[in-house]
């Protein structure tokens, strides 16, 4: 019992013994596989020429080699050759030199005249087609603008602008003219610009504008449709009339001279006209008087005679 208990303890310091001794070989081994890598890779970044470079990249070929087991230095080069080795060429025959320098050339031309005959081919072969569309535009288009108050009176016009006073007017836009043609209107009150909503031909288009006061409204057509404003900047919800909608504009009192100035212009031309009548009958009287002097004294001088 003692003696397998014995031959049990030799035998376990034995493995010991050896697996310390594969450690310390496996160490001094890659240590001297570290230096010498590093000794290669040196030589290899000074090398002065081809050849030298060479002779160190495939040392360093050998010494990767000496990591498989049972491969050492002294083998190394024998297994190299075995593995990487190179059959022996036979020599070549040297070609015309004059054909190796006007290959490239000769392909380049070929490759030319090609590309110009696909491209003669495409210019004599296409075809140009396209489908025409018909653009058809409105022979006529016009709308008439009608401004009537609650009492169904036109509002007055000057300058191109009607005339409101205080209450609520009705707008009417009749559009007439060749179907499918469409348009709008640019309406010009208290100091704001707005768009109707597009009115097709034989259509008519309703909104009301209710006068604080005294006001100014310039109602001007247009063809076609609109989406932004003369200064560029796009029509916004709240610039849009749409149909039977209402407007509401502040008195200004900015006509009242100018119907005053109307109408006495009117008043004077009136007077005018008729001061002009009495002053061509009294010429005409005038006239008529010195006819008959002269003829009487023509008739008195012939008595005499």
């Amino acid at each position: 019992m003692d003696n397998d208990t014995g031959a049990v303890i030799l035998a376990v310091i034995l493995a010991v013994a050896v697996f310390l001794l594969a450690v310390f070989k496996l160490a001094e081994f890659f240590g001297w596989y570290s230096q010498e890598k590093r000794y290669i890779l040196t030589e290899i970044r000074r090398a002065g020429n081809k050849n030298e470079y060479l002779y160190w990249r495939r040392e360093l070929s050998y010494h990767y080699l000496c990591l498989i087991p049972f491969v050492n230095k002294r083998n190394a080069p024998k297994v190299y050759r075995f593995f990487f080795r190179r059959p022996k060429h036979v020599k070549e025959k040297q070609t015309d030199v004059i054909m190796h320098i006007l290959a490239p050339s000769v392909i380049g031309i070929a490759v030319c005249a090609v590309c110009l005959c696909t491209a003669s081919w495409a210019w004599f072969t296409a075809s140009i087609s396209a489908g025409t569309t018909a653009i058809k535009t409105p022979e006529s288009y016009e709308l008439a603008v009608s401004v009537t108050d609650g009492n169904n009176q036109a509002a007055a016009v000057v300058s191109g602008e009607y005339q409101l006073l205080k209450g609520t007017y009705t707008v009417r836009l009749s559009a007439v003219g060749t179907a499918g043609a469409t348009g709008y209107c640019k309406v010009e009150a208290g100091g704001k610009t707005y768009y109707t909503a597009q009115i097709a031909a034989g259509y008519e288009f309703c909104f009301k504008i209710t006068a604080s006061g005294t006001a100014t409204v310039k109602v001007t057509p247009g063809w076609g449709s609109r989406v932004r404003n003369t200064d560029g900047t796009e029509i916004t919800q709240n610039d849009k009339i749409a149909q039977n909608d209402e407007i509401t504009v502040s008195g200004t009192g900015v006509f009242s001279a100018q119907a005053h100035n109307e109408d006495e212009q009117s008043a004077e031309s009136g007077e005018t006209e008729a001061t002009e009548p009495r002053k061509n009958a009294d010429d005409t009287a005038a006239e008529k008087e010195n006819t008959e002097k002269t003829e009487a004294t023509a008739e008195s001088y012939a008595g005499e005679r």
